[in-house]
């Protein structure tokens, strides 16, 4: 518990200082990132914390939880259904909150709608796009260009930079494997060199020594939120020391729930292929 407190008050009182860059281009510092741009703070239960900042001149709305993992019993991102031909059922983010009993809950990998010659499963079922291993069984292979995140049974994580490198080892049969899209942070740095626009974002980072997570969920709604970039991300995320990080599928799918409660204000009912969850 005492390592758990100084990494929150770590979080907070610390400045990254310079931030280096490895390809991105420097976008940060036309929001306000102060403690006047806190609008909640909260401690959590098994020792999250949760902050929402807000900047209504831009607009903009983003939530930070640091989640320490070891306090969890369970994480996983088991879909509501998977079928036989692969294909899963899509499900909103705190339905699986809800039927998971996860504290923490994020969208997760993406997913294109599958094109077969059946009207109905085109409608009904998603298709992941990138690697999702649970529980001994690989559900949908690796994309070549994305990233992913590896969960082991000692609730420790690492982020792989490239899907592929899960073809050089094997993942174990209690580990949980699960795709993003592409790396923003890898050892201390901001990494890649994306162009993309401002819009919803789910982002995904880890402290040194991969034992604690740091969610960054970002809004985007009509003269509400504008949403961020890439780059952006990797600014915020680095201001709470993450040592690698990567998105999430981000835009229409963006979802964040805590205790079951959607905590976003630019609500969202899209169902996703996959979610991500700490269960108590």
């Amino acid at each position: 518990m005492k390592s758990i407190l100084i990494f929150v008050v770590f979080l907070f009182c610390s400045c990254a200082g310079v931030v280096k860059n490895s390809g991105m281009q420097e976008e940060f510092g036309d929001f306000d990132f102060t403690e006047s741009s806190i609008v909640k703070k909260e401690e959590l239960a098994n020792g999250c914390f949760y902050v929402k900042y807000e900047d209504e001149k831009l607009p903009l709305i983003f939530h930070v939880v640091c989640v320490p993992m070891e306090n969890f019993s369970k994480i996983t991102c088991s879909p509501a259904k998977i079928y036989e031909d692969g294909l899963v059922k899509g499900e909103r983010t705190c339905d699986f909150a809800r039927r998971t009993n996860s504290f923490i809950a994020i969208n997760a990998s993406p997913f294109k709608f599958p094109q077969t010659s059946n009207p109905w499963k085109n409608l009904t079922r998603w298709k992941i796009a990138g690697i999702y291993k649970e529980n001994g069984k690989l559900h949908s292979e690796s994309v070549f260009k994305y990233s992913a995140v590896l969960f082991s049974s000692e609730n420790q994580a690492e982020i792989l930079v490239n899907q592929e490198k899960n073809l050089e080892f094997s993942v174990k049969n209690d580990e949980l494997c699960v795709g993003g899209f592409f790396s923003i942070i890898k050892d201390g740095l901001k990494y890649g060199n994306y162009i993309d626009r401002k819009c919803a974002r789910l982002a995904f980072g880890l402290s040194r020594d991969g034992r604690n997570a740091l969610v960054l969920c970002v809004e985007e709604g009509w003269r509400k939120s504008r949403g961020m970039n890439y780059s952006e991300c990797a600014d915020v995320l680095l201001k709470f020391d993450a040592w690698n990080a990567l998105c999430f599928d981000g835009g229409d799918s963006t979802g964040l729930c805590i205790d079951g409660k959607n905590v976003m204000e630019c609500r969202n009912n899209r169902k996703v292929a996959l979610n991500l969850g700490f269960v108590k």
